[in-house]
């Protein structure tokens, strides 16, 4: 019975060693697939860029960059449309003309916007002086007081109603140019001065005079 009962246990044993080893190759046999499956999700180290190359933000940053260029269009009524990475600005060719449209100029960073009734408008042509012909009214606020005399007509802003323009882009920089011909004159002149318009620019707007006298254009910013 000694023996019979020994063989028992060392077949238990061996059962027990078998099972344990069973239960080892099943938990290895497992983390071995995982390992695998892990290993084939994970993104290939190949292709990744290095640190010193340009990273997927900074080319998102760059094409940013380029389309906050300048650009300038046509919109409804052919009125020209300005945007720049600082500024929104409408020049209106027809209705109320001349310079920036009133209320149209944005600063996009502080959302400050222009009140005034418009930037660089341009009335009469004029000559320096009040006593030299029909004299225009100065010593106030709006006109200023210098004092100077009509050449041709009419006003500008108000009664040209449609003026000629273009524009260019630049790489940083919108250009826009608006000219019209005065139709009408006062006694002793004839009509015909061109008035050139570059809203922006050092020297905004420039009269090219038919007359010999030095022309003063009437404007109010």
């Amino acid at each position: 019975m000694d023996i019979q009962a020994e063989v028992l246990a060392i077949m238990k044993k061996i059962s027990q060693r078998q099972f344990f080893r069973h239960i080892i190759a099943i938990v290895t046999l497992v983390v071995l697939l995982w390992a695998a499956g892990y290993s084939h999700d994970m993104p290939q180290q190949e292709g990744q860029p290095s640190a010193l190359s340009p990273q997927p933000e900074a080319k998102a940053d760059s094409q940013m960059l380029s389309a906050e260029m300048p650009r300038a269009a046509r919109g409804e009524n052919d009125r020209i449309l300005i945007e720049t990475d600082c500024l929104t600005a409408e020049i209106w060719p027809n209705g109320y003309v001349s310079g920036v449209k009133s209320n149209t100029l944005v600063d996009r960073k502080t959302g400050s916007r222009d009140s005034s009734f418009g930037l660089d408008i341009v009335d009469f042509l004029m000559g320096p002086g009040a006593e030299d012909g029909i004299p225009y009214q100065f010593g106030d606020k709006i006109r200023g007081n210098i004092a100077k005399h009509y050449v041709e007509l009419p006003q500008i802003c108000t009664q040209a109603r449609r003026i000629d323009s273009d524009f260019i882009i630049g790489r940083d920089f919108v250009a826009v140019r608006q000219w019209w011909r005065w139709t009408e004159a006062a006694p002793g002149y004839t009509p015909g001065s061109i008035c050139m318009l570059a809203p922006g620019s050092s020297g905004a707007e420039k009269a090219i005079s038919a007359h010999g006298v030095q022309p003063c254009a009437a404007a109010a910013a």
